[in-house]
């Protein structure tokens, strides 16, 4: 059964990485679906996580490619879950491949002037 965007689905909670997942793999930057809904969808289900959803999403890090990483990034800094978003995006400020350290570092920025309390100790 397709799932509406406005519709949580009522599953397992790791549903929601998984669909927030595939939704990531397909961002295009520069389709203007992806920027109107794209984004705001993936948005949607980031704020929705349980733990379990955060805990599958810092694993599979190591997985993802480095479009995917950007286009997390690029979502983060409007997460809900400030401390998890600002860890994660710390993280992924030290990548090694510079267009998602840039992207994660330039997110950091938003979220600490939309949450100065993001920063944490030995962040």
């Amino acid at each position: 059964m397709p799932v509406n965007a406005l519709d949580l689905p009522s599953e397992t909670p790791i549903e929601l990485f998984a669909m927030y997942d595939v939704r990531l793999q397909g961002s295009n930057p520069e389709w203007d679906a992806w920027c109107d809904d794209g984004e705001a969808h993936a948005l949607f289900l980031l704020d929705a996580f349980s733990d379990a959803d955060w805990d599958a999403l810092f694993a599979t890090l190591p997985a993802r490619d480095a479009h995917w990483l950007q286009a997390c990034a690029k979502i983060l800094f409007q997460a809900s879950d400030v401390k998890r978003a600002d860890h994660m995006l710390t993280l992924l400020s030290r990548n090694a491949d510079p267009d998602v350290a840039c992207e994660a570092r330039e997110s950091l920025g938003y979220l600490h002037q939309c949450a100065p309390q993001a920063r944490t100790d030995g962040a």
